[in-house]
């Protein structure tokens, strides 16, 4: 998600406006499936909950505290109607099973009124919206409590660490990262969270939700550290691998030193390829110093999984902790032992993205190493003889040479 979360904030303000005016001025018309992120406008209620006086009154009531934007008493309706949990008709088409009647031993034990499970039964029960709607209505719910203040994002947090519904985690997720202002408690909650082994959707949850916050606090960089380390789930390393790049941001960090050494490790010797890759990545978001930049000038020589060493070349040009000319030349030396197209590929395009007086006489010496790169090579020069040397306009003209050959009657 990371990578990563889909979807940006939600315009909740507005989109609740629209879903109270709608409801308020009697709108009846079926519900629908919103695209990602949005909600529902046109649900209209189930005849359900108008069957049963106290929920009628409740439906009403939530449609005026929606038309108010008012969150925290929508969720405490919500709530009250969700605890009740009154039997299904019979004619209900949704698709869900009947929980029957809130009476002991007599179907499942109701949901926590408090539980965003509890929110989402009582939001199809009041409003008749399917799953999707649902969850949007949720989403835009506990995102508002976040914005306003009226729930605490700690609580959000205890939720997503528990959740077990797919839809719903993806929900928590979004209106933590969309409408949690970035609070160190909470990101202490994901942690302790995501340390005590909750599963592996709400681990890779949090730290998700952790990458979307602003500053980290040097306590919950060095807890991540043992995450993005040791986790048993390579996509929660991932993530966490990620967030630590945070550090880098401030140069004094006093955890600089110590994630560039992890992330040094990891690059060099963990044994999943696409972690390998990440944290080479990573490094490079750290304005390198001479030895971290040796370092991946290791990878690219020696690392057996071609995108790995694909990946290393690919951040060459920004590596200042090494001369451009020291450079060139290990990209040069990459180029002639290197046996995958792929790889050989991306060298060529870092050579140019170096730059420098040096790099169409080394274009021109690589160019009997290997046949099939003749044309890439010999269009970069035509390029660089034009007097273009910004490194993005070379790859733009590159990739639109390209797109010629590729067009009916080119001799190319």
């Amino acid at each position: 998600m990371s990578p990563r979360i889909a979807g940006a904030s939600l315009a909740v303000a507005g989109l609740l406006t629209g879903i109270g005016a709608g409801f308020l001025v009697g709108r009846e018309t079926a519900p629908r499936t919103p695209d990602r992120g949005s909600v529902p406008v046109n649900a209209a209620p189930r005849n359900a909950p108008a069957a049963d006086a106290a929920d009628a009154d409740l439906v009403a009531a939530l449609r005026r505290e929606i038309g108010e934007l008012r969150a925290r008493e929508v969720r405490l309706k919500l709530a009250a109607l969700g605890a009740r949990r009154p039997r299904r008709p019979a004619d209900a088409t949704d698709g869900r099973p009947d929980t029957g009647p809130a009476v002991a031993g007599a179907g499942p034990t109701p949901a926590r009124p408090d539980s965003p499970e509890a929110l989402l039964e009582a939001l199809r029960k009041a409003f008749g919206a399917q799953d999707g709607p649902a969850q949007a209505w949720l989403r835009a719910l506990v995102e508002q409590g976040l914005r306003d203040g009226s729930l605490p994002a700690v609580t959000v947090a205890a939720w997503l660490a528990g959740e077990t519904d797919p839809g719903l985690l993806d929900a928590l997720t979004e209106s933590l990262a969309a409408g949690a202002e970035p609070a160190p408690e909470m990101v202490s909650a994901l942690l302790d969270a995501a340390e005590r082994g909750a599963g592996d959707a709400n681990r890779l949850a949090a730290m998700q939700v952790i990458n979307a916050q602003g500053e980290i606090s040097p306590d919950a960089l060095a807890r991540l550290s043992a995450l993005a380390e040791k986790d048993s789930s390579p996509e929660v390393r991932m993530e966490a691998i990620n967030a630590l790049t945070r550090c880098f941001e401030d140069p004094s960090s006093a955890q600089r030193d110590a994630v560039a050494e992890l992330l040094l490790r990891t690059a060099r010797g963990d044994p999943l390829p696409r972690l390998r890759a990440e944290a080479v990545m990573a490094l490079n978001a750290a304005g390198l110093a001479a030895r971290e930049s040796e370092a991946l000038l290791d990878v690219l020589r020696s690392d057996r999984d071609e995108d790995v060493r694909a990946t290393a070349a690919g951040v060459l040009p920004s590596l200042s902790g090494i001369p451009r000319e020291a450079r060139l030349s290990a990209m040069e030396q990459a180029y002639a032992s290197e046996s995958s197209p792929m790889v050989r590929r991306m060298l060529l395009s870092s050579i140019v993205q170096t730059g420098g007086p040096a790099t169409e006489a080394l274009l021109r010496r690589l160019r009997p190493v290997d046949n099939a790169f003749l044309q890439d090579i010999d269009d970069y020069l035509g390029i660089l003889g034009s007097g273009v040397t910004d490194g993005a306009e070379i790859e733009m003209r590159k990739a639109g040479l390209g797109q010629d050959a590729s067009l009916p009657g080119s001799d190319r």
